[in-house]
């Protein structure tokens, strides 16, 4: 099962959406997928975590490293619609200081621009 639906393109900003939380048995295939959408050379991107209960410190990792890699060439990512938990979690560990979170998807298309 994929741990990212790609939802939609717009401009050049590209949609995704996590399936499911991010844990131990699926944090292999979320690298893999991440990949694979900068293989496709897509650096701005909205990440959409409302299905997402939970996310381990790996995944944190992989989501700080697509930044980095989005931000060497010209782009950013925009997490949108943390739950409170992923909301206090992303605060606790200055995530939100790293990668602008926004809980709707007009606001995170401001920050794309």
């Amino acid at each position: 099962m994929e741990t990212i639906d790609i939802v939609k393109e717009k401009g050049d900003i590209l949609f995704i959406k996590l399936t499911d939380s991010i844990v131990i048995n699926n944090i292999e295939l979320f690298e893999r997928e991440v990949y694979s959408i900068l293989s496709d050379k897509k650096f701005n991107i909205i990440v959409d975590i409302s299905k997402s209960e939970f996310i381990i410190s790996q995944g944190l990792g992989i989501l700080i490293k697509l930044n980095k890699k989005c931000k060497d060439n010209g782009g950013k990512i925009v997490i949108m619609n943390p739950n409170d938990r992923l909301k206090r979690i992303l605060k606790v560990v200055h995530m939100d200081k790293i990668i602008d979170v926004e809980f709707n998807e007009e606001n995170a298309i401001k920050k794309m621009l």
